[in-house]
Protein backbone atom coordinates (compact mmCIF):
# COMPACT_ATOMS: atom_id res chain seq x y z
CA UNK A 1 0.00 0.00 0.00
CA UNK A 2 2.61 1.97 0.96
CA UNK A 3 4.26 2.17 -2.74
CA UNK A 4 0.80 2.76 -4.68
CA UNK A 5 0.66 5.93 -2.51
CA UNK A 6 4.19 7.07 -3.13
CA UNK A 7 3.87 6.34 -6.68
CA UNK A 8 0.63 8.40 -6.71
CA UNK A 9 2.06 11.54 -4.69
CA UNK A 10 4.81 11.33 -7.48
CA UNK A 11 2.22 11.71 -10.38
CA UNK A 12 0.48 14.17 -8.51
CA UNK A 13 3.46 16.25 -8.20
CA UNK A 14 5.00 18.86 -10.45
CA UNK A 15 8.34 17.47 -10.61
CA UNK A 16 7.34 14.02 -11.40
CA UNK A 17 5.70 12.66 -14.95
CA UNK A 18 4.60 9.37 -15.50
CA UNK A 19 6.98 7.10 -18.35
CA UNK A 20 5.76 5.93 -21.19
CA UNK A 21 6.92 2.86 -22.92
CA UNK A 22 8.10 3.26 -27.01
CA UNK A 23 4.91 0.83 -27.51
CA UNK A 24 2.19 3.68 -26.24
CA UNK A 25 0.00 5.31 -29.10
CA UNK A 26 1.38 8.57 -28.10
CA UNK A 27 4.20 7.51 -29.49
CA UNK A 28 3.02 6.11 -32.48
CA UNK A 29 1.05 9.12 -33.40
CA UNK A 30 4.02 10.97 -33.57
CA UNK A 31 5.79 8.43 -35.95
CA UNK A 32 2.91 8.37 -38.15
CA UNK A 33 3.75 8.98 -42.02
CA UNK A 34 2.14 12.45 -43.31
CA UNK A 35 -0.45 12.34 -46.05
CA UNK A 36 0.56 14.67 -48.90
CA UNK A 37 -2.24 16.22 -51.18
CA UNK A 38 -2.64 15.61 -55.26
CA UNK A 39 -0.75 19.19 -55.40
CA UNK A 40 1.80 18.83 -53.35
CA UNK A 41 3.01 15.27 -54.84
CA UNK A 42 2.11 16.76 -58.47
CA UNK A 43 5.01 19.22 -57.55
CA UNK A 44 7.52 16.44 -56.29
CA UNK A 45 7.22 15.03 -59.58
CA UNK A 46 7.88 18.09 -61.55
CA UNK A 47 10.75 19.07 -59.41
CA UNK A 48 12.17 15.80 -59.78
CA UNK A 49 11.28 15.87 -63.59
CA UNK A 50 13.47 19.60 -64.01
CA UNK A 51 15.60 18.32 -61.76
CA UNK A 52 16.71 15.49 -64.53
CA UNK A 53 15.78 12.82 -61.55
CA UNK A 54 13.31 10.67 -64.31
CA UNK A 55 13.35 7.77 -62.30
CA UNK A 56 12.43 9.49 -58.90
CA UNK A 57 9.26 11.89 -60.99
CA UNK A 58 8.34 8.34 -62.72
CA UNK A 59 7.86 6.27 -59.28
CA UNK A 60 5.75 9.57 -57.82
CA UNK A 61 3.57 10.19 -61.04
CA UNK A 62 3.00 6.25 -61.54
CA UNK A 63 1.70 6.06 -57.44
CA UNK A 64 -0.87 9.04 -58.41
CA UNK A 65 -2.28 7.58 -61.49
CA UNK A 66 -2.76 4.63 -59.68
CA UNK A 67 -4.81 6.73 -56.95
CA UNK A 68 -6.31 9.16 -59.34
CA UNK A 69 -6.46 7.89 -62.35
CA UNK A 70 -8.92 10.46 -64.29
CA UNK A 71 -7.26 13.32 -62.68
CA UNK A 72 -6.51 15.36 -65.24
CA UNK A 73 -3.36 17.31 -64.01
CA UNK A 74 -2.10 14.05 -63.08
CA UNK A 75 -2.83 12.67 -66.63
CA UNK A 76 -0.76 15.49 -68.05
CA UNK A 77 2.13 15.62 -65.65
CA UNK A 78 2.46 11.82 -66.35
CA UNK A 79 1.94 12.41 -69.61
CA UNK A 80 5.48 15.00 -69.29
CA UNK A 81 7.29 12.72 -67.81
CA UNK A 82 7.00 9.84 -69.82
CA UNK A 83 7.88 11.77 -72.57
CA UNK A 84 11.10 12.19 -70.33
CA UNK A 85 11.23 8.85 -70.18
CA UNK A 86 10.95 7.29 -73.79
CA UNK A 87 8.03 6.00 -73.53
CA UNK A 88 5.64 8.37 -76.02
CA UNK A 89 2.93 6.03 -77.04
CA UNK A 90 1.58 5.46 -73.68
CA UNK A 91 2.26 9.80 -73.62
CA UNK A 92 0.41 10.19 -76.60
CA UNK A 93 -2.85 7.78 -75.39
CA UNK A 94 -2.60 10.24 -72.42
CA UNK A 95 -3.06 13.38 -74.24
CA UNK A 96 -4.87 12.36 -76.66
CA UNK A 97 -7.53 11.42 -73.76
CA UNK A 98 -7.28 14.94 -72.51
CA UNK A 99 -7.93 16.82 -75.80
CA UNK A 100 -11.46 17.50 -75.25
CA UNK A 101 -11.37 18.63 -71.47
CA UNK A 102 -11.43 22.08 -71.25
CA UNK A 103 -9.15 22.45 -68.25
CA UNK A 104 -6.01 21.17 -69.88
CA UNK A 105 -7.15 21.20 -73.32
CA UNK A 106 -4.10 23.99 -74.62
CA UNK A 107 -1.57 22.75 -72.92
CA UNK A 108 -2.01 18.66 -73.79
CA UNK A 109 -3.04 19.11 -77.14
CA UNK A 110 0.02 21.93 -77.90
CA UNK A 111 2.17 18.93 -75.84
CA UNK A 112 0.29 16.24 -78.00
CA UNK A 113 0.96 18.10 -81.34
CA UNK A 114 4.68 18.68 -80.99
CA UNK A 115 5.11 14.86 -80.50
CA UNK A 116 3.09 13.83 -83.28
CA UNK A 117 5.19 15.75 -85.49
CA UNK A 118 8.47 14.46 -84.23
CA UNK A 119 6.67 10.86 -84.99
CA UNK A 120 6.02 12.20 -88.19
CA UNK A 121 2.34 12.68 -87.92
CA UNK A 122 2.00 16.83 -89.57
CA UNK A 123 -1.50 15.79 -90.16
CA UNK A 124 -2.48 14.19 -86.86
CA UNK A 125 -0.69 17.32 -85.44
CA UNK A 126 -2.64 19.50 -87.27
CA UNK A 127 -6.07 17.81 -86.52
CA UNK A 128 -5.26 17.46 -82.83
CA UNK A 129 -4.92 21.38 -82.41
CA UNK A 130 -8.17 22.02 -84.60
CA UNK A 131 -10.08 19.29 -82.43
CA UNK A 132 -9.00 21.55 -79.37
CA UNK A 133 -9.77 24.61 -80.55
CA UNK A 134 -13.16 23.77 -80.28
CA UNK A 135 -12.63 22.72 -76.67
CA UNK A 136 -10.99 25.54 -75.57
CA UNK A 137 -11.93 29.25 -78.22
CA UNK A 138 -10.41 30.85 -75.47
CA UNK A 139 -6.98 30.13 -75.48
CA UNK A 140 -4.97 32.49 -76.85
CA UNK A 141 -1.54 30.19 -76.28
CA UNK A 142 -3.69 27.53 -77.83
CA UNK A 143 -4.89 29.72 -81.02
CA UNK A 144 -1.08 30.61 -81.37
CA UNK A 145 0.01 27.20 -81.53
CA UNK A 146 -2.67 26.22 -84.08
CA UNK A 147 -1.41 29.59 -86.33
CA UNK A 148 1.73 28.13 -86.06
CA UNK A 149 0.57 24.95 -87.50
CA UNK A 150 -1.34 26.38 -89.96
CA UNK A 151 1.64 28.25 -91.42
CA UNK A 152 3.90 24.73 -91.50
CA UNK A 153 1.00 23.27 -93.80
CA UNK A 154 0.97 26.64 -96.61
CA UNK A 155 -2.86 26.94 -94.70
CA UNK A 156 -2.21 30.52 -95.23
CA UNK A 157 -6.30 31.83 -95.19
CA UNK A 158 -7.05 29.71 -92.47
CA UNK A 159 -4.21 31.08 -90.33
CA UNK A 160 -4.41 34.13 -91.26
CA UNK A 161 -7.93 33.73 -89.92
CA UNK A 162 -7.22 33.24 -86.27
CA UNK A 163 -4.40 36.06 -86.73
CA UNK A 164 -7.45 38.11 -87.67
CA UNK A 165 -9.43 37.30 -84.31
CA UNK A 166 -6.35 38.35 -82.00
CA UNK A 167 -6.72 41.57 -83.66
CA UNK A 168 -9.94 41.75 -82.93
CA UNK A 169 -8.94 40.93 -79.70
CA UNK A 170 -6.51 43.49 -79.42
CA UNK A 171 -3.67 41.06 -78.50
CA UNK A 172 -2.14 40.06 -82.13
CA UNK A 173 1.92 40.22 -81.65
CA UNK A 174 4.10 41.82 -84.18
CA UNK A 175 5.20 38.44 -85.67
CA UNK A 176 1.19 38.01 -86.40
CA UNK A 177 0.22 41.24 -87.76
CA UNK A 178 3.43 40.88 -90.22
CA UNK A 179 2.43 37.33 -91.32
CA UNK A 180 -1.22 39.62 -92.49
CA UNK A 181 0.18 42.22 -94.64
CA UNK A 182 0.79 39.09 -96.95
CA UNK A 183 -1.97 36.35 -96.56
CA UNK A 184 -1.82 34.05 -99.73
CA UNK A 185 2.21 33.46 -98.95
CA UNK A 186 4.10 31.60 -96.64
CA UNK A 187 5.00 32.49 -93.10
CA UNK A 188 7.67 33.35 -92.35
CA UNK A 189 9.25 34.27 -95.59
CA UNK A 190 12.73 33.02 -96.45
CA UNK A 191 14.76 34.91 -98.57
CA UNK A 192 18.74 34.16 -98.56
CA UNK A 193 20.17 31.19 -100.93
CA UNK A 194 21.45 29.08 -97.67
CA UNK A 195 18.00 28.68 -96.47
CA UNK A 196 16.00 25.89 -96.62
CA UNK A 197 12.32 24.96 -96.20
CA UNK A 198 12.45 22.07 -94.50
CA UNK A 199 12.57 23.21 -90.71
CA UNK A 200 9.66 25.44 -91.23
CA UNK A 201 7.15 24.01 -93.76
CA UNK A 202 5.70 20.40 -94.50
CA UNK A 203 5.61 18.36 -97.95
CA UNK A 204 2.94 19.70 -100.19
CA UNK A 205 1.23 22.82 -99.96
CA UNK A 206 3.97 23.98 -97.23
CA UNK A 207 6.73 23.67 -99.18
CA UNK A 208 4.76 24.48 -102.68
CA UNK A 209 3.74 27.53 -101.00
CA UNK A 210 6.77 28.58 -100.02
CA UNK A 211 8.30 28.17 -103.67
CA UNK A 212 4.96 30.03 -104.85
CA UNK A 213 6.76 32.75 -102.64
CA UNK A 214 9.82 32.70 -104.27
CA UNK A 215 7.94 33.47 -108.19
CA UNK A 216 9.09 29.78 -108.50
CA UNK A 217 5.77 28.64 -109.81
CA UNK A 218 7.07 25.55 -111.85
CA UNK A 219 8.98 23.80 -108.46
CA UNK A 220 5.82 24.56 -106.88
CA UNK A 221 3.25 22.83 -108.88
CA UNK A 222 5.62 20.03 -109.54
CA UNK A 223 6.26 20.28 -104.99
CA UNK A 224 2.32 20.08 -105.21
CA UNK A 225 2.00 17.45 -107.68
CA UNK A 226 4.11 15.26 -105.72
CA UNK A 227 1.91 14.83 -103.24
CA UNK A 228 -1.06 15.37 -104.50
CA UNK A 229 -4.07 12.43 -104.87
CA UNK A 230 -7.04 13.51 -106.01
CA UNK A 231 -9.36 10.96 -103.59
CA UNK A 232 -7.26 12.23 -100.65
CA UNK A 233 -6.80 15.95 -101.10
CA UNK A 234 -7.24 18.81 -98.84
CA UNK A 235 -9.82 21.59 -100.76
CA UNK A 236 -7.17 24.13 -99.93
CA UNK A 237 -4.48 22.30 -101.80
CA UNK A 238 -6.70 21.79 -104.76
CA UNK A 239 -7.68 25.49 -104.66
CA UNK A 240 -3.94 26.21 -104.80
CA UNK A 241 -3.62 23.83 -107.50
CA UNK A 242 -5.62 25.72 -109.46
CA UNK A 243 -3.92 28.95 -109.08
CA UNK A 244 -0.46 26.90 -110.29
CA UNK A 245 -1.55 26.11 -113.44
CA UNK A 246 -2.42 29.46 -114.18
CA UNK A 247 0.51 31.48 -113.06
CA UNK A 248 2.32 28.44 -115.31
CA UNK A 249 -0.10 29.32 -117.86
CA UNK A 250 -1.25 25.82 -117.94
CA UNK A 251 -4.84 26.85 -119.24
CA UNK A 252 -5.42 23.55 -121.30
CA UNK A 253 -5.67 21.80 -118.03
CA UNK A 254 -7.94 23.78 -116.40
CA UNK A 255 -11.31 22.82 -117.29
CA UNK A 256 -10.53 19.20 -115.58
CA UNK A 257 -9.45 20.86 -113.01
CA UNK A 258 -12.41 23.21 -112.75
CA UNK A 259 -14.74 20.24 -112.86
CA UNK A 260 -13.34 18.62 -109.83
CA UNK A 261 -14.20 20.99 -107.71
CA UNK A 262 -16.89 21.55 -104.91
CA UNK A 263 -18.43 24.12 -102.42
CA UNK A 264 -15.49 24.02 -100.04
CA UNK A 265 -13.13 24.75 -102.82
CA UNK A 266 -14.96 27.98 -103.28
CA UNK A 267 -14.15 29.12 -99.99
CA UNK A 268 -10.25 29.65 -100.89
CA UNK A 269 -9.05 32.56 -102.08
CA UNK A 270 -6.89 30.50 -104.49
CA UNK A 271 -9.54 28.86 -106.59
CA UNK A 272 -11.33 32.76 -107.15
CA UNK A 273 -7.72 33.88 -107.94
CA UNK A 274 -7.11 31.09 -110.34
CA UNK A 275 -10.81 31.59 -111.88
CA UNK A 276 -10.16 34.66 -112.30
CA UNK A 277 -7.15 34.67 -114.17
CA UNK A 278 -8.40 32.25 -116.46
CA UNK A 279 -11.43 34.17 -117.43
CA UNK A 280 -9.20 37.26 -118.39
CA UNK A 281 -6.98 34.83 -120.36
CA UNK A 282 -10.38 33.98 -121.86
CA UNK A 283 -11.48 37.71 -122.44
CA UNK A 284 -14.55 36.92 -120.39
CA UNK A 285 -14.36 40.17 -118.48
CA UNK A 286 -17.83 40.55 -116.57
CA UNK A 287 -16.78 36.71 -115.24
CA UNK A 288 -13.02 37.92 -114.08
CA UNK A 289 -14.02 40.80 -112.28
CA UNK A 290 -17.18 38.97 -110.43
CA UNK A 291 -14.26 36.14 -109.76
CA UNK A 292 -11.33 38.54 -109.09
CA UNK A 293 -13.73 40.53 -106.43
CA UNK A 294 -14.15 37.11 -104.38
CA UNK A 295 -10.59 36.40 -104.55
CA UNK A 296 -10.19 39.88 -102.38
CA UNK A 297 -13.30 39.48 -100.45
CA UNK A 298 -11.01 36.76 -98.78
CA UNK A 299 -7.73 37.68 -98.88
CA UNK A 300 -7.69 41.60 -99.99
CA UNK A 301 -3.49 40.88 -99.57
CA UNK A 302 -4.13 39.53 -103.13
CA UNK A 303 -1.30 41.14 -105.19
CA UNK A 304 -2.14 39.22 -108.40
CA UNK A 305 -6.10 39.35 -108.10
CA UNK A 306 -5.64 43.27 -107.60
CA UNK A 307 -3.72 43.69 -110.56
CA UNK A 308 -5.84 41.47 -112.92
CA UNK A 309 -8.81 43.54 -111.72
CA UNK A 310 -7.67 46.69 -112.99
CA UNK A 311 -6.97 44.89 -116.00
CA UNK A 312 -10.23 43.97 -116.43
CA UNK A 313 -11.98 47.12 -115.32
CA UNK A 314 -9.78 49.03 -118.31
CA UNK A 315 -11.14 46.07 -120.46
CA UNK A 316 -14.62 46.44 -119.46
CA UNK A 317 -14.22 50.32 -120.19
CA UNK A 318 -14.88 51.33 -116.19
CA UNK A 319 -11.65 53.50 -115.63
CA UNK A 320 -12.39 55.42 -112.52
CA UNK A 321 -12.70 51.65 -110.78
CA UNK A 322 -9.66 50.56 -112.96
CA UNK A 323 -7.74 53.73 -111.21
CA UNK A 324 -8.87 52.40 -107.81
CA UNK A 325 -8.09 49.06 -108.58
CA UNK A 326 -4.91 49.95 -109.60
CA UNK A 327 -4.06 52.29 -105.98
CA UNK A 328 -5.21 49.37 -104.17
CA UNK A 329 -3.10 47.20 -105.33
CA UNK A 330 -0.04 49.64 -105.28
CA UNK A 331 -1.05 49.93 -101.68
CA UNK A 332 -0.87 46.51 -101.14
CA UNK A 333 2.49 46.14 -102.77
CA UNK A 334 3.66 48.95 -100.38
CA UNK A 335 2.58 47.04 -97.46
CA UNK A 336 4.18 43.74 -98.66
CA UNK A 337 7.90 45.46 -99.70
CA UNK A 338 7.72 46.49 -95.56
CA UNK A 339 7.57 43.18 -94.41
CA UNK A 340 11.39 42.52 -94.41
CA UNK A 341 12.01 46.04 -92.99
CA UNK A 342 9.31 45.41 -90.37
CA UNK A 343 11.05 42.21 -89.15
CA UNK A 344 14.47 43.67 -88.98
CA UNK A 345 13.02 46.99 -87.06
CA UNK A 346 11.38 44.22 -84.62
CA UNK A 347 14.59 42.89 -83.34
CA UNK A 348 16.22 46.19 -82.91
CA UNK A 349 13.01 48.34 -81.36
CA UNK A 350 9.90 49.30 -82.88
CA UNK A 351 10.28 52.18 -85.12
CA UNK A 352 7.48 54.43 -84.60
CA UNK A 353 7.63 56.36 -88.37
CA UNK A 354 7.36 53.12 -90.14
CA UNK A 355 4.59 51.92 -87.92
CA UNK A 356 2.91 54.91 -88.35
CA UNK A 357 3.08 54.64 -92.09
CA UNK A 358 1.55 50.75 -92.00
CA UNK A 359 -0.83 51.88 -89.65
CA UNK A 360 -2.46 54.96 -92.32
CA UNK A 361 -1.99 52.37 -94.93
CA UNK A 362 -4.10 49.72 -93.49
CA UNK A 363 -6.80 52.14 -92.45
CA UNK A 364 -7.02 53.20 -95.55
CA UNK A 365 -7.48 49.96 -97.47
CA UNK A 366 -9.99 49.33 -94.90
CA UNK A 367 -8.68 46.78 -92.57
CA UNK A 368 -8.74 48.70 -89.12
CA UNK A 369 -8.10 45.83 -86.43
CA UNK A 370 -5.05 45.67 -88.11
CA UNK A 371 -4.60 49.53 -87.95
CA UNK A 372 -5.31 49.83 -84.63
CA UNK A 373 -3.19 46.52 -83.43
CA UNK A 374 0.16 48.23 -85.09
CA UNK A 375 -0.66 51.37 -83.41
CA UNK A 376 -0.96 49.34 -80.02
CA UNK A 377 3.01 47.90 -80.93
CA UNK A 378 3.98 51.30 -81.31
CA UNK A 379 2.69 52.73 -77.97
CA UNK A 380 3.88 49.32 -76.02
CA UNK A 381 7.07 49.51 -77.72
Amino acid sequence: MTFVIAGLLCTLSTGCQPQTTSGTPEKQMTEKPIELTISELLLRARSALEAGEIESARRTIDDLLIQHPNDSLVRLTAAEIYLKDNRNQEAIELLTSLIDQSDVAGEAATLLAKTLRGEGEPRESLRVLRTAMTVAPRNIELRRELWNDLNRNGLRQEASQHADLLCTLGVADRIELVSLLQRNLSYPVLVSEESTPDGFFNEGLGKARWLYTGHRFPEALDELSDHYSPDQVDQASKAFLGRLLIETQQYEKFPDWFATCNAETQTHNDFWGALGGYCLDEHEYEAAARALLEALIRDPTDELSAHRLAKVFDSLGRSEDAKQARHRAILIVQLKNKVQELSRTAANGSDDALITTVAETLLELGRPFESLNWNIQKSSS
